[in-house]
């Protein structure tokens, strides 16, 4: 068996989308639903979500997902 983790990256000041992963659709944030989409295909204590931003990291929490915060220059 081999050890693994499934990161998901998330920055709020995206150049492109900025907010991008709190952004609401249909009563789901990005980030919820692509969290849900890897805890679909792997354990979810194998899935963490790491941001620089604590907007994101305090709804995360609000939704039981493994998160961490990290630097801005890590992502």
């Amino acid at each position: 068996m081999h050890d693994y983790l499934v990161v998901i990256p998330a920055r709020y000041q995206s150049s492109r989308l900025p907010g991008k992963p709190l952004i609401d659709l249909m009563g789901k944030s990005m980030i919820l639903r692509t969290y849900e989409k890897c805890v679909a295909v792997v354990p979810k204590d194998k899935v963490i979500v790491v941001t620089d931003d604590v907007r994101i990291y305090d709804h995360c929490i609000s939704h039981s997902i493994n998160t961490m915060m990290t630097s801005e220059l890590c992502l």
